[in-house]
């Protein structure tokens, strides 16, 4: 497979849909360990609707959404992605659980960073890229995030509570929020958190 001029970025042709969320989750990862970000510039940004407008679009989003694709990197920098359920709290806090035999969760002992890709139907066209830090929760606040947890995902009460099962909160330190059905399209980022 042939490289871009972007370290370690394959040259691609004909993507499928999720062949493109791959690649996407892949880009993002990419500029995660090089530390840079390459951002497009959309004429659609909606740069006049206030905060509190843009964090109840994504937060209407991560409550319909019940799965999203989690990306992680260990020491090694190579990216790991999955499909998690998740939860998300009023703060936009993100919450997700994996047994402590995974990659990213091992990956999680040595590098905090996350990735994630919220909203991949090709019908509904609306997708939350979401960048943070997530910490491993413990005592009462373990509890409390299982509980919430629990509340959007009753069925998953045996994985929550299996002994193997880590819980991690993770809050965000960049969201993208992407609405392509409408016309004009509805995009824009937040950084302050």
């Amino acid at each position: 497979m042939a490289r871009s001029g972007r370290v370690g970025l394959p040259e691609v042709g004909h993507l499928s849909y999720f062949g493109s969320l791959s690649l996407r989750v892949y880009l993002l990862y990419t500029d995660i360990l090089e530390g840079s970000f390459l951002f497009l510039n959309y004429s659609s940004y909606h740069k006049h609707m206030d905060t509190e407008a843009k964090q109840k679009l994504i937060r209407d989003l991560l409550n319909t959404e019940v799965l999203g694709v989690v990306a992680t990197a260990g020491a090694d920098r190579v990216p790991q992605a999955a499909l998690v359920g998740f939860t998300a709290t009023d703060d936009l806090n993100l919450v997700f659980g994996t047994s402590n035999q995974t990659r990213k969760y091992q990956n999680l002992q040595t590098n905090p960073k996350v990735s994630f890709v919220i909203g991949t139907s090709a019908e509904a066209r609306v997708t939350v890229q979401y960048l943070g830090t997530a910490r491993e929760l413990a005592g009462e606040e373990l509890t409390q995030y299982q509980n919430v947890h629990l509340a959007k995902h009753p069925r998953a009460k045996r994985v929550v509570l299996a002994p193997e099962e880590r819980m991690f909160l993770v809050s965000p330190t960049w969201i993208r929020y992407s609405d392509y059905k409408g016309d004009p399209k509805v995009i824009f980022e937040l950084t302050d958190f």
